[in-house]
């Protein structure tokens, strides 16, 4: 017998737990695509960002093409610590204020790896929950099989069988939902993962260039124990000559 003609028939119960699941299906395949292209997308404005800053190291001009490449999560930390620190600039720029920078960019941080991560938690209630629901649907299905079989005088497997193949499809579809959810949920985690590491280490580099910048002492040259000495003796040795 064809699936689609198993589908039709099936108990109204088992319909509807079969719709909800390529809903559900439907949902987490646009959920991984629409994530996946604005990470690839930010990754990729951030990586031009973090190649021009490199190459240049300046901070006026990082700015701007912060602005340029706003879609990068690079750039927004930029932008965010790059703004605080001119609001200080503007005052006293003391060494207990890089603080302050600091705490605006991990915020910033903060902010875009929630934004990521929206709609993912989504792929992982699908991968957990879809294969329950398809069991469930499985188990009602039989119910009515073995009611069914109950009702009829011969109990051959010609009647049974039918019943049993539209519960299995719920189950069937239920791991078609949730396989691909589990997939697309781990790809994404890794990526939001490595997103947060380069952010931390960006924030560190950031700070290590404003204290270089802004607040490193100058270096003072060493005087070397005893050179005005021998230079004293040089210069007496010339006048007794």
């Amino acid at each position: 017998m064809d699936v689609t003609a198993l589908v039709l028939k099936a108990d109204i119960v088992v319909k509807i737990v079969m719709a909800a699941l390529l809903l559900f299906s439907v949902l987490s395949w646009a959920v991984f695509f629409s994530k996946f292209l604005m990470l690839r997308k930010t990754e990729a404005e951030s990586e031009k960002f973090r190649e021009k800053f490199h190459k240049n190291r300046d901070m006026d001009k990082a700015y701007l093409d912060a602005q340029y490449h706003a879609k990068g999560y690079l750039c927004n930390l930029y932008i965010a610590g790059y703004r605080e620190l001119k609001e200080l600039c503007d005052n006293v720029l003391e060494q207990e204020s890089l603080s302050n920078v600091q705490r605006a960019m991990m915020a910033e941080r903060d902010r875009l790896i929630s934004s990521i991560n929206d709609k993912i938690s989504f792929l992982a209630t699908v991968g957990s929950s879809s294969p329950f629901i398809g069991l469930f649907g499985t188990v009602w299905g039989i119910m009515n099989a073995f009611r069914g079989l109950a009702i009829q005088k011969s109990a051959t497997l010609s009647v049974v069988a039918p019943g049993i193949a539209e519960a299995l499809i719920a189950t069937a579809i239920g791991l078609f939902a949730a396989i691909p959810a589990v997939i697309f949920y781990n790809s994404l985690t890794k990526k939001i993962e490595r997103i947060e590491q380069y952010s931390n280490s960006f924030i560190y580099e950031f700070m290590n260039i404003t204290y270089r910048t802004f607040l490193q002492p100058e270096l003072k040259i060493p005087e070397v124990p005893g050179a005005g000495k021998k230079n004293g003796s040089k210069e007496k040795q010339q006048e007794s000559v």
